[in-house]
């Protein structure tokens, strides 16, 4: 009867019966982009914050939010999700923002040439990039619907 004394102390200092809580794949996937997506996003609101200061602090702002997506590409590419389903929309995503950040480039570049021709250009690039960065959330979050990711 001792030994079953024991026992029973011993299942609930362990935290009673079962396995451990399982961590979901995707619970897991959302923490690890955490970071790198809300540095992404800290750094698009100080270029949305530089872009009315004029052409120059644009450019550089531009530049330097397309530096910082590099990055967060990186950190991204980092991160190896668990299951096969999430891997595959995960390199949609770090390819959508590789997009983005081709995109923050040449609206520099044009931006520091002054060049009207090319204005729509930089424009269409950015909303085309834009879409694949919404597909790509999109498809993350078709695979696990509970994950969050900004729109």
């Amino acid at each position: 009867m001792r030994g079953a004394a024991a026992l029973v102390l011993l299942w609930a200092a362990c935290g009673g019966a079962g396995p451990p809580p399982r961590v979901d794949a995707c619970l897991r996937y959302q923490q690890a982009v955490r970071d790198p997506l809300a540095r992404m996003g800290r750094a698009a609101d100080a270029f949305g914050e530089a872009v009315g200061r004029g052409p120059d602090q644009a450019v550089a702002a531009s530049r330097d939010l397309a530096a910082r997506l590099d990055e967060e590409k990186d950190a991204l590419g980092r991160i190896q999700p668990e299951r096969q389903d999430i891997a595959g929309v995960h390199g949609g995503l770090i390819a959508a923002v590789a997009g983005l950040a081709d995109a923050m480039r040449f609206i520099g570049d044009v931006v520091a040439r002054r060049d009207e021709a090319h204005r729509g250009d930089a424009r269409s690039r950015l909303t085309q990039a834009e879409g694949r960065w919404q597909g790509a959330v999109d498809k993350v979050k078709t695979v696990c619907p509970e994950v969050a990711l900004p729109p």
